[in-house]
């Protein structure tokens, strides 16, 4: 199933889902990578398998249903792609059409070719805040991402008020067939409410974000001034970006003292490039992000000088 995927131009985006554990206070406690296993991951691919066919029997059955699209991005996106590539020390050229996703999996390829763990991570999360955002319509427009012409949700019928409603009309249809009044009812219902439903999970995805901006918030105020293992994430024009063993990302800014190359920053004789593990100490919060500074010591060697 995943060769099938990948050869159709599916791309796994391997980025980091922060795990935060809470006391019964609900007051945060560690913060975890969140990794799925061999089991979660075929799962899902079973689950993406039977949403893919179910949403094409339905499609070439004209019964009435709520497809999941995802569009290709648009010239702006691709112009952002580029943008926010080059911001953190990935240059790269124009973004050309990638209206094929197989296109952009091999731009992909040949970016990552070369990239340590973490710069991949970093290049895939620019890339998939780059994308367009999926929705729910009652017209098909194919899926860009997952690569499918034809997609839809059917696995949740438990938490998705889509997946409920696509049960409810293949329900119907295998008991009444095709003549159900019911059918038109439930075509008209869905074309009426597909974009609220769409305005919902994007609330919903809003309000995770922001309770877990809130945690992270309150955790990092057990670290003010302790010194802690990082591992460098990216270099650009306003620092290092770091990310620590307690799970908290932020950034060393750049001072006169530091000098920026192509992909490296050279501080005190030192190079520091993405994926090294550095000794930071978290200084302050800020509004929108954690301010470290360099620990007191970096098992680094010098960069020797050439006569």
């Amino acid at each position: 199933l995943r060769k099938m995927k990948e050869k159709r131009g599916y791309i796994d985006f391997d980025v980091d889902e922060a795990k935060i554990l809470v006391d019964e206070n609900c007051k945060p406690l560690e913060i975890k990578r969140r990794y799925r296993g061999e089991g979660e991951k075929l799962i899902e691919d079973f689950m993406i398998a039977a949403n893919e066919c179910v949403a094409t029997h339905i499609y070439f059955m004209n019964l009435p249903f709520i497809y999941r699209n995802h569009e290709s991005p648009s010239v702006q996106k691709r112009d952002n792609l580029r943008y926010n590539l080059n911001q953190k020390g990935y240059f790269t050229q124009k973004i050309g059409n990638i209206d094929n996703p197989k296109i952009l999996q091999s731009f992909l390829s040949k970016l990552m070719n070369g990239k340590n763990k973490e710069e991949r991570r970093v290049i895939s999360e620019v890339v998939l805040k780059s994308m367009s955002r999926a929705f729910y319509d009652s017209k098909n427009f194919g899926h860009y991402g997952l690569a499918f012409e034809c997609y839809g949700t059917f696995t949740s019928p438990a938490r998705k008020v889509s997946d409920l409603l696509n049960h409810m009309v293949i329900e119907t249809f295998l008991d009444e067939g095709y003549l159900s009044c019911k059918l038109d009812m439930y075509r008209s219902f869905i074309e009426d409410n597909c974009e609220y439903i769409s305005a919902k999970q994007e609330d919903a995805d809003s309000l995770e974000k922001e309770i877990q901006y809130l945690l992270l918030d309150c955790y990092a105020d057990n670290f003010i001034s302790v010194s802690s293992k990082a591992r460098i994430l990216f270099v650009n024009r306003y620092g290092i970006y770091v990310k620590d063993e307690h799970g908290l990302t932020g950034v060393i800014p750049l001072t006169k003292s530091m000098i920026l190359y192509h992909n490296c920053v050279m501080y005190h004789g030192h190079e520091y490039f993405a994926g090294e593990q550095i000794n930071v100490i978290l200084k302050e919060k800020r509004e929108d992000e954690l301010i470290f500074d360099f620990g007191k010591v970096n098992d680094k060697k010098k960069v020797k000088k050439k006569d």
